[in-house]
């Protein structure tokens, strides 16, 4: 009734219940990027008009977490779902970006709310230009997370692949930030690690995890390989691929 985006329906104790997904909760932003892709493939604007009230809430929710250095700030990077500690995020901050574009899509295509689209692409025209002022690091040749608006997170997550994936870096920091995790991150056998170093099992107290839920090294959040890693780092791949110049032979 209140429009707030369903995280998960399962078995718990004896009953079945709903987890609704909370404020910065990343699912809000990829309804919002799944629906716009939807309708630019289907046109059916229909389905997406039944869907617009939830897109509509989860982008405002999502937007309470946005800090006064304007970037996105998050409990978890990337696809986790452990630990606690609430500070700038990278990957939330690039899915904000292109969820914000989507929606502008999807409320001009309804002509509905489209008087509040330049209040929206101005927050992601500012998100945007701090993507690159707040996060690129220039000794890591990488986008890396924050714990505090102070402090570094030393560890690379595969999350950042993402601004590469949506073309949100110029060509030279694109190319630079997937050679990076090509040297860090890329297990050649398997994939990308969701995260690295993997030595977060010394780490619990600093990450509020509770003990063993990170993973023993090379497993879980811990250096372990999860599937979308390895997506976004194809699809980054082959849209620097595709802005190459053609060579003649």
């Amino acid at each position: 009734a209140d429009s707030i985006l369903a995280h998960a329906y399962y078995w718990k104790d004896s009953t079945f219940v709903t987890e609704f997904c909370q404020a910065d909760n990343w699912n809000h932003l990829w309804i919002t990027i799944a629906s716009g892709a939807y309708l630019r493939h289907s046109a059916d604007t229909a389905i997406v008009r039944l869907v617009y009230p939830v897109m509509k809430k989860s982008l405002e929710m999502m937007l309470t977490n946005m800090g006064p250095d304007s970037v996105m700030y998050a409990i978890r990077p990337d696809w986790w779902d452990a630990g606690n500690v609430y500070g700038p995020r990278v990957y939330i901050t690039v899915l904000t970006i292109r969820a914000i574009d989507e929606f502008s899509h999807i409320s001009h295509t309804l002509k509905t709310d489209e008087h509040e689209l330049p209040g929206l692409l101005s927050i992601r025209d500012a998100l945007k230009k701090n993507l690159v002022n707040r996060f690129w690091q220039e000794d890591q040749a990488y986008l890396m997370n924050k714990l505090t608006p102070f402090e570094w997170d030393g560890h690379f997550y595969s999350g950042s692949l993402v601004a590469a994936m949506y073309n949100l870096l110029d060509d030279d920091k694109s190319r630079t930030l997937i050679k990076t995790a090509e040297n860090i991150l890329l297990e050649p056998h398997i994939g990308i690690r969701n995260a690295m170093p993997d030595d977060f099992h010394l780490l619990e107290e600093k990450y509020n995890l509770k003990a063993g839920e990170a993973g023993r090294p090379g497993y879980y959040f811990n250096g372990g390989v999860w599937p979308q890693g390895t997506a976004w780092y194809i699809e980054a791949l082959s849209l620097i691929h595709i802005s190459e110049p053609t060579r003649p032979y």
